[in-house]
């Protein structure tokens, strides 16, 4: 019995010692945290050159390893970057009946010299019957008083002739195109010293179209272009020859930007001035097919002075230009030469940049890696990589973040409140840039009405989406631009939810209610499918509601998810949809060319709801053209209440934004504009909690 006394004493004393060594065990084997940030994604990157890239993942990888010649600071403010520093000048040009008329106009300026100051004109002088003034700044707030101190001796109107040529058509048998058409021009000069005087300059916007600056009467040039264009089989070449834009002053901005030395791209080549005109090409190349192209359409020319100035030249003020070169520079010495196919095979997917990352592994499906760029020119981050974990799942998203597997999480509505209350957690919250919406495809008949539209946007209860999908973090949308950006106009009335008002408007635009409850009109039903990205619950939540909204008003939806990928290129960039949810993330400033201008609207392009407006393309031009902040008002109130009453969306509503970090997880050390290290915690400044994201540090590591 002594041995049974024995056993009941060892076995639990053994049982002790073996859970003893294992908890030690694994306390040794317990794996160090990698240095490293790991973000989750639900949609998976498709190009990570920035100039073709159009997705939010597709930026939050190429936002690390690329960078452009200016950012925003935290303050939203433009600041340096690969550009040092930069100037903003313009040259404006009056064109006067004779030379007689231009020396009078120089004599009259010359007598108010106290008009120079507030208009920062620096100098003036004649070019036989041109005067040419030197501002210090760009814009046209100057021109009305300066055209009303010359009175009676106004200047020639200048035009923009937009010249289209037919595709199809021959001279001698070549094809004919912009820059052999220019070359017959130049030829007829030498007939026509008038014409001659006449042409300012012209610019070439694609292999078939250009235009031509021209001064006083634009009809002799298009007689001219008429008896050039004439085939073989005299056949007309000319597909149009049109006045785009006439005024009375011919402005050009020019920015000068002084670009930063001892910058190497990720392969150790020097970074200079060249990069940046060889990026300017290549977005304007028809090849390349760059989405933003049309923020560099305005660019008359750019010049590369040497290797560390970089001149842009514009055809007319264009407000956003600073902003347009926060684009991410591409690397000359890889890229020029090569032709798209290349680009495709050996650089979108694995770019060199001169970001403070670099690119180091993808896996499709899985994740994109990026590693720390020890040769960076602002200091060596702290961070040994950053990672981009794919997740299609949201559910998953959350899973992974509060097991600790990612580093942060965009907050889904519902559980906002528990991450607030949290000691364990850090939480970020503040109104998006965006908003949420259903996109009509206006090239559908059934869109096409704008009776039918306002209908459907009275038939969808938004108030009671934003209080049950996105437990009121959100507020009601009322157009393209976020109620509170100085550019929003505030006097927009939200359309409220009223299904009997949206069926009278309905029964206005023809449709009646058939026997089986669903609305006809000429033997066609209404009925239409509405697609989103399977991975996006709340999209799908939002489908879900405007389905059962619709059928209250006789309107049968069919809701469709599909994988991001093909959602965006199979579906949204080849317009093959009725109807879409999606959402836009904007940015700071309030150009929406490439959203609603009418020619952003072919396959691939923005504007894919191909929403056309003469009078909102007018107004995106003059807002983009004008630095005067209480003229850009006037504008953009305008194209917000416009395009709200027009309804080629149904807006929804602007989100909240809400993240979640654990508390002290990361640490900030960045550098400042004096090249001092500032430490910091985490915050999250009017740019948002993620402004230093380069400089984040493990407190652990600290470096």
């Amino acid at each position: 019995m002594i041995w049974v006394r024995r056993l009941i004493i060892l076995v639990p004393v053994a049982l002790l010692a073996f859970f003893a060594v294992a908890l030690v065990s694994v306390r040794w084997a317990r794996p160090r945290k990698i240095n490293q940030l790991t973000i989750g994604s639900i949609a998976e990157p498709q190009n990570l050159n920035p100039i073709l890239a159009t997705t939010t993942a597709d930026g939050e990888i190429h936002g690390l390893i690329f960078e452009g010649l200016l950012k925003y600071n935290e303050n939203i403010e433009i600041a340096p970057n690969l550009a040092t520093s930069w100037a903003v000048s313009q040259i404006s040009t009056l064109f006067f009946p004779s030379n007689e008329n231009a020396e009078r106009a120089l004599a009259t300026l010359k007598q108010h010299p106290a008009r120079w100051a507030d208009w920062k004109l620096e100098s003036a002088d004649l070019d036989g019957a041109r005067v040419r003034l030197h501002f210090s700044n760009a814009g046209t707030g100057y021109q009305e008083s300066l055209l009303a101190l010359l009175g009676d001796n106004k200047p020639f109107p200048v035009s923009f002739v937009r010249v289209t040529l037919k595709g199809d058509a021959k001279l001698n048998g070549e094809p004919v195109t912009s820059e052999s058409t220019l070359k017959r021009i130049d030829a007829e000069f030498g007939k026509d010293s008038a014409l001659r005087s006449q042409l300012h300059s012209h610019f070439i916007n694609t292999s078939g179209e250009f235009d031509l600056v021209v001064s006083g009467d634009p009809k002799p040039f298009v007689e001219l272009l008429k008896r050039l264009l004439k085939s073989d089989s005299e056949k007309d070449a000319l597909g149009s020859c049109e006045v785009a834009e006439e005024f009375l002053v011919l402005n050009e901005p020019e920015i000068r930007f002084v670009i930063r030395r001892g910058v190497r791209w990720q392969d150790g080549a020097t970074f200079t001035a060249h990069d940046a005109a060889f990026t300017y090409r290549a977005i304007v190349d028809e090849q390349i097919a760059s989405p933003r192209r049309s923020d560099f359409e305005l660019v008359r020319s750019v010049h590369v002075d040497d290797d560390y100035t970089f001149r842009v030249v514009y055809r007319k003020p264009y407000a956003p230009c600073l902003s347009s070169w926060m684009m991410g520079i591409l690397p000359r010495h890889i890229l020029e030469g090569k032709d798209s196919k290349w680009w495709a095979q050996n650089f979108n997917r694995k770019p060199v940049g001169t970001g403070p990352y670099k690119f180091d592994e993808w896996r499709s499906a899985q994740y994109v890696r990026v590693r720390r760029n020890d040769d960076y020119w602002e200091g060596k981050p702290h961070l040994d990589f950053v990672t981009m974990r794919i997740i299609p799942d949201p559910v998953s998203v959350r899973l992974l973040f509060e097991t600790g597997e990612l580093d942060f999480w965009g907050v889904e509505p519902h559980a906002n409140k528990k991450f607030l209350d949290h000691p364990r957690y850090e939480v970020f919250s503040r109104i998006l840039q965006g908003y949420n919406y259903i996109g009509w495809n206006l090239k559908r008949p059934l869109f096409q009405d704008l009776k039918v539209r306002r209908a459907l946007a009275h038939a969808v209860n938004v108030e009671q989406m934003v209080k049950y999908i996105v437990y009121g973090q959100g507020e009601q949308s009322t157009g393209p631009f976020p109620a509170q950006m100085w550019y929003a106009n505030p006097n927009i009335t939200p359309y409220e939810y009223d299904p009997e008002k949206a069926r009278a408007l309905l029964k206005e635009a023809g449709w009646t209610l058939g026997a089986d409850g669903i609305l006809q009109k000429d033997g066609v039903k209404f009925e239409f499918t509405l697609i989103t990205n399977h991975a996006n619950e709340v999209r799908k939540d939002i489908a879900t509601l405007v389905q059962n909204d619709l059928r209250r008003v006789g309107i049968k939806v069919d809701v469709q998810l599909y994988e991001w990928a093909v959602f965006i290129s199979q579906k949204i960039d080849k317009r093959d949809f009725d109807a879409c949810v999606l959402g836009w993330a904007l940015g700071y400033d309030y150009d929406q060319y490439q959203l609603w201008h009418s020619t952003q609207t072919e396959d691939g392009e923005l504007n894919f709801a191909s929403f056309k407006n003469a009078r909102v393309d007018k107004l995106i031009e003059l807002a983009r053209s004008e630095f005067d902040e209480e003229k850009v008002k006037q504008y953009t109130h305008e194209m917000h209440r416009i395009i709200y009453e027009e309804q080629p969306y149904l807006f929804l509503y602007v989100p909240q934004s809400t993240a979640a970090m654990r508390r002290g997880e990361f640490r900030v050390k960045r550098p400042d504009d004096h090249a001092r290290w500032v430490e910091e915690p985490v915050r999250s400044p009017p740019s948002g909690f993620r402004t230093y994201q380069d400089w984040w540090y493990r407190p652990q590591m600290k470096p």
